[in-house]
């Protein structure tokens, strides 16, 4: 009898579940306010990361979004990046007509896959599956989930619960469950001028965000939304154990670990800097010539493999080859300034076209 009544319950349960997810897929029920200024509507967007150990996560999202518009098309979100430490378990899109009825279903074989670098780049091992479709009919509902497991755990995912411009969001869940014995850190910024709740350390939810309009010469988005950022006080990248407790940690163990032992030039390369600097009388003028000196030799080529889009290649094979990445350019310059007698630091920023500032507050991988 006991066991009829669980059952009995179970399929109450997953009816009720079913029910809310069909009531999602029709446009009809989009709240009205939700849909002034907006090409698209998240209704549900539910992320669960499982931390495993400091080498390990499950990262699991579902989500449901209704594209109002053309305009609207780009935010669908229907990606997963992937490489020899990302695993893809599940990838599915389903798409659903105006009404709620589907109309197309897209498998993970299914999806297109393609390098996930840019040119300038020589060899990299990270991809992306996303989903290619194009639309009979506005408005459109996509439900897309995956899982996915890392263990290279350098980067967890964060969360925007307003995710652009021109978007609105009817539901919004991030979740943490932390099964291991390593620290999770987590940070939030302009949380409460938005309905959005702490359930508890790790667990938020948002609920009926309106879009957000660009306004001219107004602050980056990034600096007035919402947005949560998580990281591990322990973890793996790219197989090299990391410390990130604070700024202290981390910067230690790039520096032991990624740095050292990268910066040895070859004698006759010591002869012609030094050379060409003996003239110099302040350190200005010698960082100046050091930089044409590595201008003149070098070009850009990335190789994106593992630990290598972190480390950089040894100062001496880029002097060899003549060529290196940001950050093997960077290494070289800095080992020619050494020997020298100019003092310079290896820093990481944001390469792109708009300011932002590494968070001094929150030590973990960023730039």
């Amino acid at each position: 009898m006991i066991r009829i009544i669980l059952l009995v319950l179970s399929s109450l349960i997953y009816t009720q579940i079913t029910a809310q997810d069909d009531n999602l897929f029709n446009v009809n029920t989009i709240p009205l306010e939700l849909r002034i200024k907006s090409n698209a509507v998240v209704r549900s967007d539910y992320t669960h990361i499982n931390v495993i150990d400091y080498d390990k996560f499950v990262f699991t999202n579902k989500r449901i979004i209704t594209v109002l518009n053309k305009e609207g098309d780009y935010k669908i979100g229907a990606f997963q990046h992937y490489d020899d430490n990302i695993k893809i378990q599940d990838l599915e899109v389903r798409i659903y007509n105006s009404l709620g009825k589907e109309i197309k279903k897209i498998k993970k074989n299914e999806f297109k896959d393609v390098s996930a670098v840019p040119g300038g780049t020589l060899y990299s091992d990270s991809r992306v599956k996303y989903l290619e479709y194009t639309p009979i009919n506005y408005p459109y509902t996509v439900l897309f989930e995956t899982e996915v497991v890392y263990n290279s755990t350098a980067f967890i995912p964060s969360w925007r619960p307003i995710e652009g411009f021109y978007i609105s969001t009817e539901n919004a869940e991030y979740k943490i469950s932390n099964s291991s014995d390593i620290s999770v850190k987590v940070k939030t910024s302009n949380f409460k001028d938005y309905n959005i709740k702490r359930l508890s350390e790790y667990h938020f939810i948002a609920k009926n965000l309106k879009s957000i309009e660009p306004e001219s010469f107004s602050p980056d988005f990034s600096t007035y939304a919402p947005f949560l950022k998580a990281a591990l006080t322990k973890f793996e990248m790219e197989g090299v154990k990391g410390v990130n407790n604070n700024w202290v940690d981390f910067g230690l163990w790039m520096n032991n670990n990624l740095i050292n032992g990268t910066q040895e030039l070859p004698q006759n390369v010591k002869n012609t800097i030094k050379q060409l600097t003996a003239t110099a009388n302040t350190d200005m003028e010698k960082a100046k010539i050091v930089y044409e000196y590595m201008q003149n030799k070098t070009r850009y080529v990335s190789v994106q493999v593992g630990i290598g889009g972190w480390k950089p290649m040894d100062a001496e094979d880029v002097d060899k080859l003549a060529y290196g990445d940001c950050k093997a350019l960077t290494n070289y310059t800095q080992a020619l300034l050494k020997e020298v007698g100019v003092t310079s630091y290896y820093t990481i920023i944001y390469g792109d076209n708009k300011l932002l500032d590494i968070d001094k507050y929150f030590s973990a991988t960023q730039g």
